[in-house]
């Protein structure tokens, strides 16, 4: 056997190995199932402005075990942030009370605040029979009467597992 064929294909297998334990090679970049979450403007008044929070799959598989989210927000633009319209099929977790994001989990240092959602199914398959793309709720954000600008984003506390996630931002 040629051993100056062989030596690229170990020299490859390395460096893809190297990689993958540095974290350029993690689940978020070789999945090839993705889930979304966009914020979409639906009503704008004066001093309110309301988003579809929708959901959608990239790839084959459309049912999973869930996916848990953080909508973060910017609390010097943002006097009350409240949710209606929330998919309850296999809702787990509703929390509106705004923690803070101290560990930046979305990469944005001008959103401050989050709160957080979750959907389950433990059998594989959420979100049933629901079409997607899917509302996953109304989020209404009444503004402060400061210039702060608003900012919204959406980051994953969890995904299933061989899915990455792609969060969307105002």
């Amino acid at each position: 056997m040629n051993k100056t064929r062989k030596r690229p294909t170990v020299r490859l297998v390395a460096l893809l190995f190297g990689m993958l334990m540095l974290g350029w090679l993690g689940p978020d970049r070789i999945s090839a199932e993705t889930q979304r979450v966009e914020l979409r403007p639906l009503h704008k008044a004066p001093g309110a402005i309301q988003f579809s929070l929708v959901y959608t799959v990239d790839g084959a598989t459309p049912l999973t075990t869930g996916m848990g989210i953080r909508i973060h927000y910017n609390s010097g633009a943002v006097s009350e942030l409240v949710l209606s319209d929330v998919f309850h099929q296999g809702l787990i977790v509703k929390d509106p009370k705004p923690k803070p994001d101290l560990a930046d989990h979305d990469r944005n240092p001008e959103t401050d605040l989050f709160i957080v959602l979750a959907w389950m199914d433990i059998d594989g398959r959420w979100p049933h029979d629901a079409a997607l793309p899917l509302t996953l709720a109304t989020v209404s954000v009444v503004q402060s009467p400061s210039k702060d600008p608003l900012r919204l984003a959406v980051s994953a506390t969890s995904v299933p597992a061989g899915f990455s996630f792609r969060g969307g931002r105002t």
